[in-house]
C-alpha cells in the first residue's frame, strides 16, 4: 500500500511540477530579461533561406505546400525550396518538377527508400543560402510564417549560437554518405 501512495504522490507532484511550479520558475527567472529588438523589419536586406523538405507520396497535400511557401510577404528571390523526394510511387514528383518552372525548386529524386533524416542531410549539403528551414508537406505556412522564423536571427549573438548549435548538431550527426545514391 505503502507503494501505491508514493506512486500517486509522484504522479501529483509531476501534474503539479508540469503546470504550476515550472511556468513559476520561468516567470521569476525571466523578470530581468528583455526582448530582442535588434531584429529584422520587411524592409531590410533579408537573408537568404533555404527550405528543405523530404516526401514520399505527398500529391495530395505537395501543390497546396508550394503554392502556400511562395505566397509570402518573405522576398522571393532570397528563397530557395530543396525537395527531396524519397522514391515516391504517386504523381508526387510530376507536380513538383510542374511548379519548379515557376518557382525556385530544387526536386532531387532519390532512386531507393532513403528516408527522411538521410534526404534532409543531402539536400543540406546542396543548399547555399543562409539560413535553413526544416518543414513537412502536410504543414502550410502564412503569409509571415518565413520572417518570424528568420526576424531574431539579425544578432551577431544569436548568429555564434546559431553556429555553435549547428557546428555542435553537424558533429553529432555525421554519417558517411554513399556517392552513389543519387
Amino acid at each position: 500500500m505503502f507503494v501505491l501512495e508514493i506512486i500517486w504522490l509522484t504522479c501529483i507532484f509531476l501534474i503539479f511540477h508540469s503546470y504550476v511550479l515550472f511556468p513559476a520558475v520561468l516567470k521569476i527567472l525571466s523578470i530581468n530579461k528583455k526582448q530582442n529588438n535588434n531584429v529584422y523589419t520587411y524592409k531590410d536586406d533579408l537573408p537568404s533561406v533555404a527550405i528543405l523538405l523530404a516526401v514520399f507520396n505527398e500529391q495530395s497535400v505537395i501543390e497546396e505546400k508550394i503554392v502556400k511557401t511562395f505566397e509570402t510577404k518573405y522576398p522571393l528571390h532570397k528563397i530557395k525550396f530543396y525537395i527531396g523526394s524519397d522514391a515516391s510511387t504517386d504523381a508526387t514528383n510530376e507536380i513538383i518538377s510542374k511548379y519548379s518552372s515557376i518557382y525556385p525548386i530544387e526536386l532531387v529524386i532519390f532512386p531507393g527508400r532513403t528516408g527522411k533524416s538521410g534526404i534532409i542531410n543531402r539536400l543540406a549539403e546542396l543548399a547555399k543560402e543562409e539560413i535553413y528551414i526544416l518543414t513537412d508537406a502536410n504543414v502550410f505556412f502564412n503569409e509571415h510564417t518565413i520572417y518570424q522564423l528568420v526576424k531574431h536571427l539579425r544578432t551577431n549573438q544569436s548568429h555564434k549560437w546559431v553556429e555553435i548549435l549547428s557546428i555542435l548538431f553537424i558533429k553529432k550527426m555525421e554519417y558517411p554518405i554513399k556517392k552513389n545514391r543519387i
